[in-house]
């Protein structure tokens, strides 16, 4: 799945998904167009501890999250997976949204990082909590430094894209296709 992320002044703003098989979708951006979009930095956490039930990972598998729009109407067996994932994994999903946490303010260092995962996740079977090594925290905070940087520097018009699952570098733009 690609997902490209247009920077502009004028609203609505909205990411647009691409997956191989040519279904496409497009998802709303509520932050001011100065700010890395909020599912980029989902992002930079996701591509580094890979939460099982996080957003890039439901949305290479085409999840109909209820603010994603689909360029077509999602099949009857697609909702009803979903419904089913919500269904049993609706703590862990939400785990996983607060992830980003740990590279805002909430967590100035490795160690503040570490406290503030095992205070948010849930051990239970069938949930691991991911494994946030200083080497692990290193990587997600760089890959948020390179996100913000290249939104940044992003002219107005612009498009910045990033591959699911992550390839190296993992990112596209300034004004990618």
């Amino acid at each position: 799945m690609e997902a490209c992320f247009p920077k502009l002044d004028a609203r609505p703003r909205v990411a647009e998904l691409a997956w191989p098989d040519g279904t496409t979708a497009v998802v709303p951006q509520y932050q001011h167009v100065t700010r890395l979009p909020h599912d980029l930095a989902h992002y930079a956490v996701d591509a580094v501890l890979r939460p099982r039930w996080g957003f890039w990972e439901l949305a290479a598998r085409k999840a109909p999250f209820s603010n994603v729009t689909p360029s077509r109407p999602w099949p009857r067996e697609r909702q009803e997976w979903f419904a089913r994932v919500v269904r049993d994994h609706r703590d862990e999903m939400v785990e996983a949204e607060r992830l980003t946490g740990l590279l805002s303010g909430q967590a100035s260092s490795w160690e503040a990082a570490r406290r503030a995962l095992h205070s948010a996740w849930t051990d239970r079977p069938g949930n691991p909590r991911p494994d946030l090594t200083r080497e692990r925290y290193r990587q997600m905070l760089e890959l948020h430094e390179a996100l913000t940087r290249a939104w940044a520097t992003l002219p107005l018009g612009g498009r910045l894209c990033v591959a699911w699952p992550p390839t190296a570098p993992g990112l596209r733009g300034p004004n990618s296709p």
